[in-house]
């Protein structure tokens, strides 16, 4: 965080030690995130990026827009943390409140100087059609679920929008996940029933895994489960982040008679770094139309159906 905040803006105007320096920041951040997983903003960048036909919003430049957006929304849970990044990087405040403010205007002072749009409409970006896109991957996924089925769902941003469908959309569905974040999600919205299984806690991701999970999920057998996933290659098949999550997911496969993936484009340009669940186990890929090509032969060669939302 340091190294960005003294590099970025002369890394931006050209100056080539400030440009290595930001090479180190950018590997440390990827060392860090590969640990801690990653947030709000990432997983919002990755979604909108190629999603609107009035242009691509290039990944560090929506990671950029959304940032201070979203240090206001999670400083409501997080606000001392963030201040104390604050103090780290040499601001000041009589509260943790200002100093959370003073980190959001500093961020936007360097959004300006590297010609960073402050919002979405500044970019360019249609909001009818930001309205639309939302949730027309989510609206494709839950298309085949029927008003009285049990379903499960893992956890992730884009599980959480099929789970808002599903409850915003059918009647008496019950949703088993392992996610506590999706649980308190959707909560007061519609008639759907959610059991939520157990196990170990992760704080940040919000998520139950490990062999008590597995002992839980076992109860349990479903015709869908819906997952997402953090990448994908045609020899690794589908990966994660995170070795236990997807451990957990495949525990959870083994009680689906269909796994279902739905996931942004961007994620078949990326790998994990553990294997999340093989290729032949996926019945469904929903996804939008930027999946690249040759991913989307490769996984009809394979027998998997792809969904694309159409632009």
């Amino acid at each position: 965080i340091h190294m960005v905040f003294d590099y970025l803006p002369a890394s931006y105007e050209g100056d080539k030690e400030a440009r290595e320096q930001m090479h180190y920041g950018q590997c440390l951040a990827g060392m860090a995130f590969s640990n801690a997983l990653l947030g709000i903003v990432h997983s919002m960048a990755h979604k909108t990026g190629a999603a609107f036909s009035t242009g691509h919003i290039p990944h560090g430049c929506a990671n950029a827009i959304y940032l201070p957006y979203v240090i206001q929304f999670n400083a409501q849970c997080a606000e001392k943390r963030y201040a104390d990044i604050a103090r780290f990087v040499g601001l000041e405040g009589e509260s943790d409140k200002e100093l959370v403010q003073k980190l959001c205007e500093k961020i936007d002072d360097y959004n300006v100087k590297l010609g960073i749009p402050k919002t979405l409409k500044e970019f360019g970006i249609n909001e009818e059609e930001f309205k639309a896109k939302v949730s027309e991957i989510a609206k494709l996924a839950v298309e085949s679920i029927e008003n009285g089925e049990t379903v499960m769902i893992e956890s992730g941003s884009c599980c959480a929008l099929v789970a808002l469908e599903i409850a915003r959309s059918k009647k008496d569905v019950t949703l088993i996940t392992n996610s506590a974040f999706i649980a308190d999600y959707i909560r007061k919205i519609g008639s759907v029933k959610v059991i939520l299984l157990g196990g170990e806690y992760q704080n940040e991701s919000q998520v139950m895994v490990g062999p008590i999970t597995k002992k839980c999920v076992e109860s349990f057998f479903v015709d869908k489960l819906f997952i997402g996933t953090d990448g994908f290659t045609e020899t690794s098949g589908f990966t994660g982040n995170d070795y236990m999550r997807s451990e957990t997911v495949r525990d959870m496969a083994k009680q689906a008679d269909k796994v279902i993936i739905v996931t942004d484009s961007f994620k078949f340009l990326q790998k994990g770094v553990v294997t999340l669940i093989p290729t032949a186990e996926i019945a469904c890929i929903v996804t939008d139309t930027h999946i690249p090509i040759e991913c989307e032969n490769y996984l009809l060669d394979h027998g998997i159906e792809v969904k694309k939302v159409e632009n």
